[in-house]
This record gives structure tokens, C-alpha cells and sequence, in this order.
């Protein structure tokens, strides 16, 4: 799969794309270019995987934050100015079973779908007008 959107617009601006050339980058060179970013601004150490935020309330001064470990049910408590919540609507697929019932063969939903490779020399139908199908339709 290859971005939508240029490597120009799809880079921060406190770390711009190596490359000067507009192009459309496949997504194994667009997450290599987010896990230099990272390691550049030493972010891993700021991230917590495996954490669950249980609440988030206003103060004065910014946000309080309650986040809970999953494996171990330990909870923390973070104080922060700014407060960005990311919800991850697209991480779970629709149930697709239902689109085309008459179709016997093969489906799949685009988060399955890793290369083109299986597909090969075969007739195959992509349905969606959204970013993804379009991406797997030119793979």
C-alpha cells in the first residue's frame, strides 16, 4: 500500500522528509520515516503501551489524566496541558459478511489485506470509494 497523500504534507514540519522529490511513499517507508521521527525526539520513552485511560477531568491548569495498566490493574496519575484524544474509529473492521451475500467466493476487508501478491492473474472486486479501497485497487 502506498500514501494517499504526499511524502510533502505527510511529514512534520520540525522533521521534514529526507527526500526533496514529491512522491507517494509505500507504507513501510512512511513507518520507518515515523520510527526516526520517534527516536529522533526520543518519544518511545514517553509512550505507554498497554494503558488504559479511565479518566480525563479539567483543572485550571490543564487536564488531570487516570490510566490504568492493563496487565497489572496498577493506575497513574498524569497532570498535562494539552490533551489529544485519538480514538482509533477506523481499528475495527466492519462486519462485511453481509455485502454482496450471492458472492461464494473469497472476502476480505482492507485491514486484512497486506500486498497483491495472492491476487495475482485473478479477477478481483474492490468495493468502497474511501481512501483504502482506492489504494488496493491500484496494488
Amino acid at each position: 500500500l502506498y500514501l494517499t497523500i504526499s511524502n510533502v504534507f505527510m511529514s512534520y514540519s520540525d522533521f521534514p522528509w529526507q527526500n526533496d522529490s514529491i512522491r507517494y511513499s509505500p507504507k513501510e517507508e512512511y513507518a520507518e520515516y515515523l520510527n526516526l521521527y520517534a527516536d529522533h525526539f526520543k518519544l518511545r520513552e514517553k509512550i505507554k503501551f498497554g494503558t488504559s485511560v479511565e479518566q480525563c477531568t479539567r483543572t485550571e491548569d490543564g487536564w488531570n489524566i487516570i490510566a490504568k495498566d492493563v496487565k497489572t490493574g496498577n493506575e497513574t496519575n498524569y497532570t498535562c496541558d494539552f490533551l489529544t484524544i485519538c480514538t482509533g474509529s477506523n481499528s475495527v473492521p466492519k462486519d462485511i459478511s453481509k455485502i454482496a451475500p450471492g458472492f461464494m467466493r473469497e472476502k476480505i476487508h482492507s485491514i486484512q489485506f497486506q500486498d497483491a501478491t495472492p491476487y495475482k492473474d485473478k479477477t478481483v472486486i474492490v468495493i468502497g470509494a474511501g481512501e483504502s479501497a482506492s489504494d488496493i485497487a491500484v496494488d
